[in-house]
């Protein structure tokens, strides 16, 4: 490949700029870290990862009554 095409490539490919911008931890608030994305810390990502375990976080469907009487 020639030189010409490596470089236009790697520009066209965008490799100084990213899909990801520092946004708010949706935890604590603080910036988000792109090795955590989309969390600040691991402290935040564990305690994300908590709140969906525990039930905290739900999908929404069907309530399980309407499952009952649809059977």
């Amino acid at each position: 490949m020639p030189e010409k095409d490596k470089s236009s490539r790697s520009a066209r490919s965008g490799e100084k700029s990213s899909l990801w911008h520092p946004r708010p931890c949706p935890v604590c608030k603080a910036m988000s870290v792109k090795k955590y994305h989309p969390f600040c810390s691991p402290r935040c990502a564990d305690i994300d990862l908590g709140r969906w375990l525990g039930g905290r976080y739900a999908i929404p469907g069907p309530s399980t009554s309407q499952k009952i009487e649809n059977e």
